[in-house]
């Protein structure tokens, strides 16, 4: 794990290859956060990965309180007063499923429904991701 706080950047970054299945094939997977301060804000989330097979499927998950709108190469996240414009390299395949909440504690604070973006990746032995969310315009 990794993290350092500047004026203008926050970074924190850590492998979460042992929170998969052995089945799974991973042999590195590296998450990094990064937000950029100022007017302009940015997160970006960068997956740096390693498989132990040469080619494979990639599914990465996004929740979300609204619907998200996908918007050729990025998901827009409608909020009122605006939203947030998430962009990424084209994948394979991409759904949004909207996931019914029963759970009393978990009613109160989203409501009763949240939505899962899915976005399906084919990637090689190894390779990045990297998805950048912004206000959206």
């Amino acid at each position: 794990m990794t993290y350092d706080c500047g004026k203008e950047r926050v970074t924190f970054a850590l492998d979460i290859a042992g929170a998969y299945p052995p089945e799974a094939g991973l042999a590195h997977y590296r998450c990094e956060f990064v937000l950029e301060r100022g007017d302009r804000g940015r997160v970006t989330l960068r997956d740096s990965f390693e498989f132990r097979e040469p080619d494979n499927r990639l599914k990465i998950y996004f929740m979300s309180a609204t619907r998200p709108q996908i918007d050729g190469d990025s998901l827009l996240l409608p909020y009122t007063g605006g939203g947030v414009r998430m962009t990424y390299r084209e994948p394979v395949a991409i759904s949004v499923e909207e996931l019914k909440i029963s759970d009393e504690r978990l009613f109160r604070v989203w409501g009763g429904c949240i939505y899962r973006a899915a976005l399906e990746f084919t990637v090689g032995r190894t390779g990045e991701l990297t998805f950048s969310f912004t206000a959206a315009e």
